[in-house]
């Protein structure tokens, strides 16, 4: 695999195109988006919750 320059290979057991590459990468980068942008919305509206009392 190459984009922008570097190169390297899926650590899988068969090989894949590159497109099929990238958008693992894309959806890994999605689902730890989420997961900490849920986590710091929850961390926020619990402070939230304190400071209304």
């Amino acid at each position: 695999m190459s984009f922008l320059g570097m190169h390297g290979a899926l650590p899988l057991p068969l090989p894949l195109p590159l497109a099929v590459g990238l958008l693992i990468a894309i959806v890994g980068g999605i689902v730890v988006t989420l997961v900490l942008g849920t986590a710091r919305i929850t961390q926020v509206r619990r402070l939230a919750r304190r400071r209304r009392r």
